[in-house]
C-alpha cells in the first residue's frame, strides 16, 4: 500500500503505523483491549502510550521500544532523586 501527502511519499511502515495508532486509539477509548503490535491483547489499564508514535504496547514490548525496562527506569529515577 503506498500513499502519498503534501509532504511526500508515505512507506508503508507509516501507514501501517497511523493505521495502528488509529485502531489502539479506538479500543483504548472504548474501553476495550487493544492490541500490541507483538500481538498481545492488553487491557486498557495496562499498554503504554508512545509519545512520539501514538502506539501502545504492552508493558515487555514497551522496554524494548523505549529502551529501558520499567523496573530499570524506576530504579534510575530514584539514584537520581537521593
Amino acid at each position: 500500500m503506498s500513499a502519498s501527502t503534501n509532504m511526500g511519499h508515505v512507506t508503508s511502515f507509516e501507514v501501517w503505523e497511523i493505521e495502528t495508532a488509529r485502531r489502539q486509539f479506538k479500543d483504548y477509548y472504548r474501553g476495550m483491549p487493544t492490541e500490541c503490535p507483538c500481538g498481545r491483547m492488553v487491557a486498557p489499564c495496562q499498554p503504554y502510550r508512545c509519545l512520539y508514535c501514538d502506539i501502545w504496547f504492552c508493558e515487555d514490548c514497551a522496554g524494548e521500544h523505549f529502551g529501558e525496562t520499567k523496573a530499570a527506569f524506576l530504579e534510575r529515577k530514584a539514584k537520581e532523586c537521593q
